[in-house]
């Protein structure tokens, strides 16, 4: 609009006759609509697969493929737990394997006909070592009775999970001129 309203004055000053056809009088407003609407930086989001440029003009490009958008800024979850989220940086992982450290306070008991071997969390080595009948090793604790124990079986494949919450996927595009 500003071009157009640039060249009517030109023209005005000047006597000249202004010539535009229809068409290009609709491309300026619509270009410059859409200036307004979407300017440099702008995300359009669309159900289509259209690049906005066809409808818009200016240049963009696709954005964020599998990602989900979050607002910049600090954000607080229910467990009032806050975090800070810059502007155009990217975090988050598809699937997540579980370390030791994530995995929640446990224990495993094992029960032989009476005869019982208890592995236990967060208790001292040193307490455990006076246990009558265990003993620890480089591999775990065992019960050292001269009874048929085969100690705990491990379980657990090691994988790691999905770690993605459910979406909808859509077609998102920056406008970067």
């Amino acid at each position: 609009m500003d071009d157009l309203y640039s060249q009517m004055l030109i023209a005005t000053n000047d006597d000249a006759k202004i010539t535009i056809s229809v068409e290009e009088l609709k491309s300026l407003i619509d270009r410059r609509i859409a200036e307004k609407a979407y300017p440099v930086g702008s995300i359009y989001i669309s159900t289509q697969a259209t690049n906005p440029s066809e409808i818009f003009g200016g240049q963009w490009e696709s954005y964020g493929e599998g990602r989900t958008l979050v607002g910049a800024g600090t954000g607080t979850d229910t467990n009032s737990t806050a975090m800070q989220f810059e502007a155009n940086t990217v975090g988050g992982e598809y699937s997540h394997k579980l370390t030791i450290a994530e995995m929640p306070n446990h224990r495993h008991e094992y029960d032989n006909g009476g005869l019982a071997l208890t592995v236990m969390t967060n208790t001292p080595l040193s307490s455990m070592e006076t246990n009558e009948g265990f003993k620890h090793d480089n591999i775990g604790w065992w019960f050292g009775h001269n009874k048929n124990v085969s100690g705990i079986a491990t379980t657990g494949e090691d994988v790691a999970h999905n770690n993605i919450k459910p979406y909808i996927v859509t077609y998102m595009w920056k406008r970067i001129s």
